[in-house]
């Protein structure tokens, strides 16, 4: 029975240390946003695949990482996460550059998803540029982090486990403490 105790134990605290790494991953992402909504951890963009225009490459629901764009040179075929406006509002694209044009004052990128017939409609210019894809792709998790950005997805998440968690510490310190009262309660007993 000890042995069961000591495993579900042992078990619990790896699931917990788990959704804590997982919760210190979500925060720091979110902490580290610019007033653009882009987080930068060091020289690395984490970025959630919204739209399934970049398949079979990068899926929808895909997780990615973008190195940070310094100017360095871009070729055709790279994939680069740029500023886009939408519907009248600025988002951030994931395409593959498929032609360079440097005739106007500024150069400037056409793109195109791989999953799309047609190039986008507007150039990127180097100032739109977030940054540049480095193959880092992780399926699915940036449905699991848009997920745990939502409210509700916070609490279930994120709350209700440290929750469980704080209250599973404070059982097992009371635990602790009865044993050792029953333990000193049986030397006494043992000495008299």
């Amino acid at each position: 029975m000890k042995i069961v105790k000591s495993i579900l134990g042992g078990l619990v605290d790896l699931l917990m240390l788990v959704i804590i790494v997982f919760a210190i991953g979500v925060t720091l992402i979110s902490l580290t946003s610019d007033d653009r909504d882009i987080s930068r951890i060091g020289n690395y963009i984490p970025l959630n695949v919204k739209t399934n225009s970049m398949e079979p490459v990068i899926m929808k629901g895909d997780f990615i990482v973008a190195e940070v764009w310094n100017g360095q040179d871009l070729k055709i075929g790279d994939v680069i996460s740029f500023f886009a406006m939408e519907d009248d509002h600025v988002l951030v694209k994931t395409h593959r550059i498929v032609s360079i044009d440097d005739s106007a004052s500024r150069r400037s990128y056409i793109t195109r998803g791989d999953n799309n017939q047609v190039n986008d409609n507007v150039p990127v210019f180097e100032s739109d540029i977030v940054g540049v894809w480095n193959d880092v792709r992780l399926s699915k998790l940036g449905t699991v982090l848009d997920f745990v950005s939502s409210q509700i997805g916070f609490l279930i998440c994120i709350v209700f486990p440290l929750l469980i968690l704080f209250i599973y510490q404070i059982y097992r310190f009371i635990i602790i403490i009865i044993e050792e009262k029953n333990a000193a309660m049986s030397s006494k007993t043992k000495e008299a």
